[in-house]
């Protein structure tokens, strides 16, 4: 599995804090993981169709998540693709994967979970963005973008005058 040296040594950490048993545990894991990857690549799958979070929200999401929770999380998954086999099902960990997802978003809509943030809320720098999610400078707007946005700026400088007048009236 190939990881950036970072996470490497916080993978290293954490599984040199496992006993013996759940590292050969996590071994299998890794070897299954190496061996599915070999299967895609084979396969040449579609890529296009894999949603995947990734830059600043990943890291955002890593830093902030309990990493015991998440480890027992992952270890839970870890039994269920087991018992499944020593059942004699023969289903790919992907199977598996795409069903727990399935059951998340259920239970995220069961339990009413929404996003914290409202709808028109865009985290980061406001204006126009490149497909990469990056602002877009002066020079890469086109016209209309670049009206709007210097437009929509002047309304806030408007509406906080606005609430100086009304607020500091005597």
């Amino acid at each position: 599995m190939e990881m950036t040296p970072q996470e490497q040594q916080r993978f290293d950490i954490a599984a040199s804090k496992l006993n013996t048993d759940d590292q050969l545990k996590l071994k299998a894991v890794m070897q299954m993981i190496q061996k599915e990857k070999d299967a895609v690549k084979k396969e040449d799958v579609n890529e296009d169709s894999v949603e995947e979070i990734t830059g600043e929200t990943l890291d955002r999401i890593d830093g902030l998540i309990d990493q015991p929770l998440l480890i027992k999380f992952l270890d839970a998954f870890e039994e269920i693709y087991f018992d499944l086999v020593e059942q004699g099902e023969n289903f790919e960990p992907d199977e598996l994967i795409v069903y727990l997802e399935q059951r998340l978003n259920d239970r995220a809509d069961d339990a009413r979970m929404s996003p914290q943030m409202p709808d028109d809320f865009q985290e980061g720098t406001p204006g126009p963005k490149n497909p990469d999610g990056t602002p877009k400078s002066n020079d890469e707007m086109t016209d209309d973008e670049r009206e709007d946005y210097y437009n929509n700026l002047d309304s806030v400088d408007e509406g906080v005058d606005f609430f100086k007048r009304i607020a500091f009236k005597k």
